[in-house]
């Protein structure tokens, strides 16, 4: 008999469960604690954005997610391929150094990042309007290359000591063979000045008899620029028909042609990033973007629709240093309910990540923010603390935006690495907010909370058909919602 009651039971209960009404849904939502920030890191191609070694050298990820709708900026001067120059043994380089200039000559690396540094400065006086230059040429190891090979040059130049040069750059140029085993020159010149970007044939260029195509781009002066060029459009911008077969040499050169007014000091200096020729154009996947983000130029946009991981193609890039991402933090909060006076307590708890102080990867945060998003107005908020510090009185006039359905309260910017944050608030809700905020309990997760639920949703039922009161009811129905999440 008691099996049969059960049984009768459960299958009332169950047919309660399809035929009761849903509750309305209502434009409330629980309030949201939001951290913002930016957070200048390397970045490894293939994985997340948000990858980083820590202390100990092993792989952690940052719990980040990409701001919405901000582009990241990536610096093509940081890429890390695993073959920068065709040669760097500058030591070793046979240099032709004008006698009125001294050079300096070296290998260097700054964050990380290894670069050719090279400077000319005059060590007696020189004539009006005229060129000066340091060439360092260095043997390669010869490789096959063809016209849709492509060149990829990341120089910086800067002059200083006066006001009156006519020109300054930075030449890096590769020879090569071609296929009727004539030797050439393919240059690529980085000018400081301003002038018109040209590309032309130079007869014994280097007073070395041997002809180049010469690529020259103006108006890059103390500041790092790419150049990626397909041989093949190189050679038809200068209007010649040879074809190149292999590359045997490399040739850095620093050079400046005074002015009419002379200078006591004439100084250029040059960092050389990448000096490689690679065998197919080499960019960032990014939908965005056609043909992707090609690395050409100072800087590129990473939009947001290329998600989080960045890939580089046409070269091996193995990572990018100084990557700064905007990123946003969304704390899940741990929420208490109190059914009968129809409040909820809120706690969200943090600790902010701590940038590596042994062999990891630096982390280094900026502009970074606690933002509060309420969905209900201030006034029914009963308590807000930080850290234990009431902020209740700072929402108080908050209303909620018609628009967005929110308002928004900074609670606390320029957020100490390793420092734990916790904000606990109170909220009194309507009765349908509160309902829409919260859930019935699921059958398969907690079977005797849901015959409890049901059981009450029965009782309320059987009370309104008998015109009786159901308030009590509905309250013990209502503390055994959870929050929906």
């Amino acid at each position: 008999m008691t099996k049969k009651a059960l049984a009768l039971i459960l299958t009332v209960l169950l047919a309660l469960a399809f035929t009761c009404p849903v509750l309305a849904e209502t434009s409330i939502q629980h309030p949201k604690v939001i951290v913002y920030g930016d957070v200048t890191k390397t970045v490894y191609p293939g994985r997340s954005i948000f990858e980083y070694r820590d202390d100990q050298g092993l792989s952690s990820t940052l719990p980040f997610s990409r701001q919405e709708e901000q582009n990241i900026s990536i610096s093509f001067a940081n890429l890390v391929f695993d073959k920068e120059f065709e040669n760097k043994s500058i030591a070793s380089s046979t240099d032709n150094v004008d006698s009125h200039l001294s050079l300096t000559k070296d290998v260097l690396v700054s964050n990380g990042l290894e670069y050719i540094y090279l400077k000319v400065e005059n060590s007696s006086v020189l004539s009006a309007d005229t060129f000066y230059s340091a060439k360092l040429t260095l043997n390669v190891a010869e490789k096959t290359i063809t016209e849709d090979n492509y060149l990829l040059t990341t120089v910086y130049v800067k002059r200083s000591g006066g006001a009156n040069f006519a020109l300054w750059d930075v030449l890096v140029a590769f020879k090569v063979v071609d296929t009727g085993a004539t030797p050439r020159w393919i240059v690529v010149g980085i000018y400081g000045g301003t002038g018109t970007d040209t590309c032309s044939e130079s007869e014994n260029w280097f007073a070395d008899g041997v002809s180049a195509v010469l690529y020259k781009t103006f108006g890059h002066d103390g500041a790092y620029i790419t150049v990626q060029l397909q041989i093949k459009s190189i050679l038809e911008a200068a209007g010649v028909a040879w074809k190149p077969s292999k590359v045997v040499n490399v040739r850095y050169c620093v050079e400046f042609k005074t002015g009419s007014s002379l200078d006591a000091t004439n100084i250029v200096e040059a960092k050389i990033r990448h000096a490689i020729i690679v065998p197919s154009k080499v960019y960032i996947d990014d939908p965005a973007y056609t043909n992707g983000l090609v690395v050409n130029g100072t800087s590129g946009a990473f939009t947001p629709s290329a998600g989080e991981t960045i890939n580089v193609y046409g070269a091996n890039c193995t990572e990018i240093a100084d990557v700064t991402i905007p990123f946003q933090w969304e704390i899940t909060p741990e929420i208490e309910t109190d059914a009968e006076n129809l409040q909820m307590q809120y706690t969200w708890e943090f600790t902010f990540p701590k940038s590596p102080s042994g062999i990891g990867d630096s982390l280094t945060f900026s502009n970074t923010n606690i933002t509060l998003y309420g969905y209900k107005d201030g006034d029914a908020w009963d308590m807000l603390y930080l850290n234990g510090v009431d902020k209740l009185s700072s929402i108080a006039s908050k209303k909620v935006d018609e628009t967005t359905g929110y308002w928004t309260y900074g609670l606390a910017s320029s957020l100490t690495e390793g420092n734990m944050y916790q904000i606990i608030a109170r909220i009194t809700y309507t009765a349908d907010e509160f309902d829409s905020l919260t859930e019935a309990p699921v059958f398969w997760t907690n079977p005797v909370a849901w015959i409890q639920y049901k059981f009450w949703e029965l009782v309320i039922a059987i009370a309104s058909f008998l015109g009786l009161g159901t308030a009590w009811a509905v309250r013990q129905k209502r503390k055994l919602r959870t929050p929906k999440r």
